[in-house]
């Protein structure tokens, strides 16, 4: 954990709900992290809207405002958070941890 903010790297990606990020390779983590995504765009538009980033959060402990959220996810810098950024999020999270386990382990680093 550089500089000790795993934490709020993780409350970030999860849209500050409890749920947890496994540490497992690309593949797998793109499919939890778009099922993940999915899950939160309750109306389905590939958007994930304000009310849809305040209801993930809901049963968790807000730490963040909608636009630290918005910061933190919106890649392309338009000024909106969408299903593949959150999946992108999640993938970075889920494979930076499996590469530290790795580390830690001694095992060799496997392309991901």
């Amino acid at each position: 954990d550089v500089g000790g903010c795993g934490h709020v790297v993780l409350a970030l990606v999860v849209l500050d709900s409890r749920t947890h990020v496994p540490a497992v390779p690309e593949a797998a983590a793109r499919r939890a992290g778009k099922a993940f995504a999915l899950k939160v765009d309750a109306d389905e538009d590939g958007k994930l809207s304000e009310a849809e980033l305040l209801a993930a959060g809901a049963g968790g402990d807000r730490k963040h405002s909608i636009e630290e959220l918005v910061s933190f996810h919106d890649t392309d810098r338009d000024g909106k958070v969408t299903v593949a950024e959150v999946e992108e999020s999640w993938v970075m999270l889920s494979t930076a941890n499996l590469n530290a386990e790795r580390h830690l382990s001694g095992r060799p680093s496997q392309e991901l």
